[in-house]
């Protein structure tokens, strides 16, 4: 139990944070592109594809956040 403290807030560290928004910012829209390109050519950004397109950039963000508080935690 006292290692989710230490995880969050290692997660939260400013470095990491920027790390894992610039992970998001780039993969994110490729993925965009990959999972709803069709759909967004045909019909734009609707409703429907709100929450799928703010879950995809936010599966890199979090995957790059757990990779990087996992390398901070196998350096010590």
């Amino acid at each position: 139990m006292n290692r989710i403290p230490s995880w969050l807030g290692t997660v939260a560290k400013p470095r990491i944070v920027r790390r894992a928004l610039l992970t998001a910012l780039v993969v994110g829209p490729v993925l965009t592109l990959v999972n709803h390109g069709a759909a967004l050519v045909r019909g734009g950004l609707g409703a429907e594809l709100v929450w799928p397109v703010v879950l995809t950039f936010l599966t890199p963000y979090v995957v790059a956040s757990i990779a990087s508080a996992m390398a901070l935690g196998d350096e010590r």
